[in-house]
């Protein structure tokens, strides 16, 4: 893989972690605005707007699966040491 393209990538999962710590930090402040109330959460009745908490389910959704692209973008360069390790089975 190429140097520009690694580059590319590893930018698009930091912006998408920032984007989850962001979602989670506005949830945080504008549900802690609205005295942690969970009234308009779930619109049964009324019409349908977005809740603080939603933000924050989103920014806890974003930021695992992100870390793991790039822990699998690291894992993908480094070279193979299974035998370096000592790991002997025999």
């Amino acid at each position: 893989m190429s140097l520009p393209h690694l580059t590319i990538r590893y930018l698009i999962r930091c912006a998408l972690i920032v984007l989850a710590f962001a979602a989670m930090t506005y949830g945080l402040l504008e549900w802690r605005d609205r005295h942690f109330s969970l009234s308009g959460f779930w619109p049964l009745h009324g019409s349908l707007q977005l809740h603080p908490l939603h933000l924050l389910i989103l920014g806890l959704a974003l930021l695992p699966a992100t870390l793991w692209e790039m822990f699998l973008l690291d894992l993908s360069q480094r070279p193979d040491s299974a035998g370096e390790d000592g790991d002997r089975t025999s």
